[in-house]
């Protein structure tokens, strides 16, 4: 699949000037392949697309550099854009960010039915050509998410857990319920085994507003598969999982957390 230019005609939700629609032919066609998902899937995952009518920002931020270098990557091969990296420092430690200002690239994201803004308040879709998509393509964008927002841990009384889960504000839970749902799919399509998906906790924000948590966790006996046709793209993660494989999800593998140990919930 390649996205034309006559593919984003009624489909631009924001002011767009002459010369920002010329820009926006200069990206275009753009062949929506493996590398493209996978950007798709890390910015649903820890990644942020902002759009208005006055500019345009995809952002990442991490505390890997390596993973800020390997987005930098992806976007010079997909549009041949740099960004911009830049270091900060908090009483939590080092982080790394890196931002692509670029209005016609994220309305170029938007066409793609990347979610804009809040995902947590926005109610939106596994985009359709990644769901209907090829085995590669699939597998991309699955990675992508599942590096920033799956987790592999050791507990007490459950032994290894493989989930992940999203975030959706109250009024929209039925939408995070859906994309789930989708996201289930896709990974059953590896011949992985899911439970079902679940609302496993409430969170109350700053703002006052409460948001609902849907997850689902591969089966133990699927671990083995998510690790040979999906994984995840962070050594620490992936190591975990081996371990959790040869001790075939018992929890008595080597890399016991101390968390782990003493009952405590631990994710990375």
């Amino acid at each position: 699949m390649e996205l034309r230019f006559s593919d984003t005609k009624n489909k631009i939700n924001t002011f767009v000037s002459q010369k920002t629609l010329e820009k926006i032919k200069d990206f275009l066609p753009l062949k929506c392949d493996a590398n493209l998902a996978r950007i798709v899937g890390d910015i649903t995952g820890d990644g942020h697309l902002q759009l208005d009518n006055r500019r345009g920002i995809v952002s990442f931020y991490s505390k890997d550099i390596k993973k800020i270098k390997n987005e930098g990557d992806l976007f010079i091969k997909t549009f041949g854009l740099n960004g911009h990296v830049r270091r900060y420092a908090d009483e939590t430690g080092i982080r790394y960010g890196i931002m692509f200002t670029s209005k016609p690239i994220a309305i170029i994201f938007s066409i793609l039915e990347v979610p804009v803004g809040n995902k947590t308040a926005k109610k939106f879709d596994i985009p359709h050509w990644i769901f209907d998509g090829s085995k590669e393509i699939q597998k991309a964008y699955l990675v992508g998410l599942f590096t920033s927002e799956g987790s592999i841990y050791d507990s007490k009384h459950n032994g290894w857990r493989l989930e992940i889960e999203q975030y959706k504000v109250e009024k929209l839970s039925i939408y995070g319920k859906g994309y789930m749902n989708q996201l289930k799919k896709m990974v059953e399509n590896f011949g992985i085994k899911c439970s079902n998906v679940r609302n496993c906790r409430k969170n109350k924000r700053m703002d006052g507003s409460t948001t609902l948590a849907w997850e689902f966790y591969v089966w133990r006996q699927s671990f083995k598969d998510f690790y040979d046709k999906i994984g995840f793209d962070d050594t620490l993660k992936m190591s975990k999982l081996k371990e959790a494989i040869k001790c075939g999800g018992s929890g008595q593998g080597l890399m016991k957390s101390s968390n782990a140990q003493s009952g405590q919930r631990r994710k990375i």
